[in-house]
C-alpha cells in the first residue's frame, strides 16, 4: 500500500504533463489553421488568374465576379443566350478583386454581377474597414468601368456559428447591404437583393439551400439563377 501510494503522485504528475502536452498540441493545431487557409487560398488565386491568363477569351458580355459563392457557380451554363464568363476565386475579398479589376475590365463587358465581402468579415475585419474598401473598390468602377453596367448584389446570409472561428454575423452582414444599397444608388450601379432570396423567418441561410451554412447547393443557384435572370439580358445594339 505504501509503494502505491508513493507511485500515485508520480503517475498523476505524468499523466498532467502528458495532457497538458496533447492540450498543447492541439492549440497550436488551432492557430496554424489560419495560416494554412491563407496559404491554400493563395495557391488557388495563382492558379485561376493562371488558367485566365492562358484564356483566348477577348471579351464577354456578362462577368460573373467575387468569392467562392460566386466560383462554384456554373454562370456559362445557367445564361446559354449570351457570353458569361465566372470571375470568381475562392476566398476572395474586396481587396483581391480590385487587385484583379483591370483584367476584368479588360473584356469589356457589358455588365458585371459583383457579390463580395463575406470573406472580409469571415476573416475579422471590420465594418469601417470593409466600408472603405467598397468605397475603393467603387471609386475605380465609377472611374474605369463607365461603359459597363455594374450590378451590386448583396451578400447573403450565413447560418449562426461559422466552423473554423469564421466571423461574418448576420447582424453585420445586414449593416454592410444597406450600405452597399446607398452607394449603388448614389453611384449609378443597379442593386439586386439577392439576401432576401436565401434568408429564413430567423433571419439565417435557409438550410436547404446550403449544406455548410455559408456556401450554395444546387437549388440555391437555381433560386439565383431565375432571380436575375431578367438583369442578365442584354439589350440588342
Amino acid at each position: 500500500m505504501e509503494d502505491l501510494n508513493n507511485t500515485f503522485p508520480t503517475l498523476l504528475a505524468i499523466s498532467l504533463t502528458i495532457n497538458a502536452v496533447l492540450i498543447g498540441l492541439a492549440l497550436y493545431g488551432l492557430s496554424q489553421i489560419p495560416k494554412v487557409m491563407k496559404s491554400i487560398i493563395a495557391s488557388m488565386t495563382r492558379r485561376r488568374k493562371d488558367s485566365w491568363a492562358a484564356s483566348k477569351l477577348k471579351s464577354a458580355d456578362i462577368v460573373f465576379l467575387g468569392d467562392s459563392i460566386t466560383h462554384e457557380g456554373s454562370w456559362e451554363e445557367y445564361f446559354l443566350d449570351c457570353q458569361a464568363v465566372n470571375r470568381g476565386i475562392s476566398g476572395d475579398t474586396v481587396q483581391g478583386v480590385i487587385d484583379r479589376l483591370p483584367a476584368v475590365l479588360a473584356l469589356e463587358p457589358k455588365k458585371i454581377f459583383l457579390m463580395i465581402g463575406v470573406n472580409d468579415l469571415n476573416n475579422h475585419l471590420s465594418i469601417d474597414k470593409l466600408k472603405v474598401a467598397y468605397e475603393d473598390l467603387f471609386d475605380k468602377l465609377n472611374k474605369d468601368a463607365g461603359n459597363t453596367e455594374i450590378c451590386l448584389q448583396s451578400i447573403l446570409p450565413v447560418k449562426d456559428k461559422l466552423h473554423f472561428g469564421l466571423g461574418a454575423k448576420n447582424k453585420d452582414i445586414l449593416i454592410i447591404n444597406s450600405f452597399l444599397k446607398t452607394q449603388a444608388e448614389n453611384r449609378g450601379f443597379t442593386f439586386i437583393d439577392t439576401h432576401s432570396l436565401f434568408v429564413n423567418g430567423q433571419g439565417v441561410l435557409r438550410p436547404e439551400l446550403s449544406n455548410d451554412g455559408l456556401h450554395l447547393c444546387g437549388q440555391g443557384y437555381a433560386r439565383w439563377r431565375d432571380a436575375i435572370s431578367q438583369s442578365v439580358q442584354i439589350d440588342p445594339i
